[in-house]
């Protein structure tokens, strides 16, 4: 398959984390990837700093927390046909 491992990314309220775990993520990920940041209702800043990414991260947006097994399950939908991890 030529499709990018997609790195799945859920976050709620934690924008110090989540820019260390992008910042790590850049730094030392090695071959194509694609980044997916599910914002789960944030409100905490999260979002704006997601936009200021522009395309580099894809993200989806949903009202609240859906959890952990739901939320992946949105991006590997939102992915058919690549590895998701």
């Amino acid at each position: 398959m030529d499709n990018p491992t997609v790195i799945s990314i859920l976050t709620l309220n934690n924008l110090p984390l989540l820019k260390q775990c992008l910042q790590s993520i850049l730094d030392n990920t090695m071959g194509r990837f694609r980044v997916c940041v599910l914002d789960q209702g944030t409100t905490d800043g999260t979002q704006g700093f997601l936009a200021s990414l522009g395309d580099g991260i894809d993200v989806v947006r949903v009202p609240e927390n859906v959890g952990f097994v739901a939320g992946n399950n949105l991006i590997m939908e939102r992915y058919p046909g690549h590895d998701v991890l």
